[in-house]
C-alpha cells in the first residue's frame, strides 16, 4: 500500500508526540512499522559559511530539493520478508547480500532504500558541526574506553538489541536521534563503490530513487574529477582513485595508484591528497564524507580499503563492532556486493 505519513495511528501519534515531531512511523506494503528519525534539509552553509548556500547533497534527488529524508532510527532487522527500523529487536547475523538487502527494500514500496553513502555523510558532518560524536557498541556490547555505558547483549557474539545503549549511542546524544550509528552490526551503504580503485558514487541522493539501476555498470554511476570536482565518467583519466603512500595511509589521487593490490586499514584522520588535485574536487570529497573538514575532530575512524585492480565492484560498509577504531567515519570498502553482511539502515524520502 502506499504510504500516507499525513493519516495518523495511535503508534504515529504516540511516537510524534513523545518526540515531538523528530521521529515518526513509516509503514510499508504489508503494514509493518518503522520508527525513523526525521532530518530536515539543511544547507553546505550551515556547516561551513565558506561554502556554497546549496542544499547538502542528501537533499537532492534529481531536480528536486528535499525538504526531509527519513532515516532509520533502529538497525534493520526482519519482519517476515520485509526489513523494519524497531527497538529491542534481536540483529540475527545473516546471508545478506546487498542486492538481497536491496531487493527487499525496495519491495515496501516507494521511497524506501537502503541508506546512501550522501546521507551517512550529511548525519557525520551535522554531528561534527554540533560538537557531539556518538559512542557505540565497540567493545563486545560496550563502548570502548567507556565500558560503563552498554547495551543489552543480544546472545550474538558482541551484538546488542537495536537501540539498547545509552542516549550517548544516538547521534544526537538525546533519546530522539539516531541510534548505533558507531559500532553493532555492519551496515551495507547504497550510492559508493570502488572499481580498480577508482572511487564512483551516484550524484546527490540519486541512489535513493526506488526504481534507479544500481548494477555495478549503470550509467547512473559517475566519476570525481580532479581538477574540476564536477562529475566525470568512470574511467575517464581525470577521475580520483584510492591508494596510498609509504606509510600505508590513504590518498585521494587521480594517477594509476603506485601501490597496487594493497589491502589495509588505517585511520580516516590520516587522509592526504595527491598533488594537482583541486580545492574543488576536495570539496566534493568533504561533502560526501569522504576527507575530513577542517572545522571539526572526528575521533577515531578505522577506514579499511583496497587498491586492487581485479575488476571487482565494492560497496562499502559502515558502522561495524570493532575495537578502538570505530567512529561516525568509520568504512569498510574491501568486499564486492556479494558479500554476506548483518545488517544495514532503512531510508525514505516523499517520491
Amino acid at each position: 500500500m502506499p504510504i500516507t505519513i499525513s493519516v495518523p495511528d495511535v503508534l504515529r501519534q504516540s511516537v510524534e508526540a513523545t518526540s515531538g515531531g523528530k521521529n515518526t512511523v513509516l509503514y510499508d506494503d504489508q503494514g509493518n512499522p518503522s520508527i525513523m528519525v526525521v532530518v530536515p534539509r539543511f544547507f553546505l552553509s550551515d556547516l561551513d559559511s565558506a561554502l556554497a548556500t546549496d542544499p547538502h547533497p542528501a537533499f537532492k534527488w534529481g531536480e528536486r530539493d528535499l525538504n526531509y529524508i527519513y532515516i532509520g532510527k533502529f538497525e534493520s532487522t526482519w519482519a517476515g520478508d520485509r526489513p523494519v527500523s524497531m527497538p529491542g529487536v534481536r540483529i540475527v547475523s545473516s546471508t545478506k547480500t546487498f542486492d538481497d538487502c536491496l531487493t527487499a527494500t525496495r519491495s515496501k514500496g516507494p521511497g524506501w532504500h537502503i541508506m546512501t553513502q550522501a546521507e551517512y555523510a550529511a548525519i557525520a558532518l551535522w554531528c561534527v558541526k554540533n560538537g557531539f560524536l556518538p559512542k557505540g557498541n565497540t567493545a563486545s556490547t560496550a563502548a570502548f574506553g567507556a565500558t560503563y555505558q552498554r547495551g543489552v547483549p543480544s546472545g550474538d557474539t558482541g551484538l546488542v538489541w537495536t537501540g539498547s545503549g545509552p542516549q550517548s549511542w544516538y547521534h544526537s546524544n538525546t533519546p530522539l536521534g539516531i541510534s548505533d550509528l558507531v559500532g553493532n552490526a555492519t551496515e551495507w551503504v547504497s550510492g559508493m563503490q570502488i572499481h580498480n580503485a577508482e572511487l564512483q558514487l551516484v550524484p546527490y541522493n540519486n541512489a535513493a530513487g526506488s526504481n534507479v539501476d544500481l548494477t555495478p555498470t549503470s550509467d547512473l554511476w559517475k566519476a570525481i574529477d580532479y581538477a574540476t570536482g564536477g562529475w566525470i565518467s568512470p574511467g575517464s583519466a581525470n577521475s580520483i582513485k584510492i591508494t596510498r603512500d609509504t606509510n600505508y595511509y590513504p590518498v585521494w589521487d587521480f594517477s594509476t595508484p603506485a601501490y597496487l593490490n594493497t589491502f589495509t586499514y588505517t585511520n580516516f584522520s590520516y587522509f592526504s591528497i595527491g598533488s594537482g588535485v583541486s580545492a574543488a574536487a576536495v570539496t566534493t570529497l568533504r561533502q560526501y564524507g569522504l576527507y575530513p573538514v577542517t572545522w571539526g575532530s572526528y575521533g577515531l575512524n578505522r577506514w579499511s580499503y583496497v587498491t586492487l585492480q581485479d575488476g571487482i565492484y565494492r560497496i562499502p560498509r559502515r558502522t561495524a563492532y570493532c575495537p578502538y577504531e570505530t567512529g561516525m567515519f568509520t568504512m569498510d570498502i574491501t568486499q564486492p556486493r556479494t558479500y554476506n553482511t548483518q545488517s544495514f539502515r532503512l531510508a525514505h524520502f516523499i517520491q
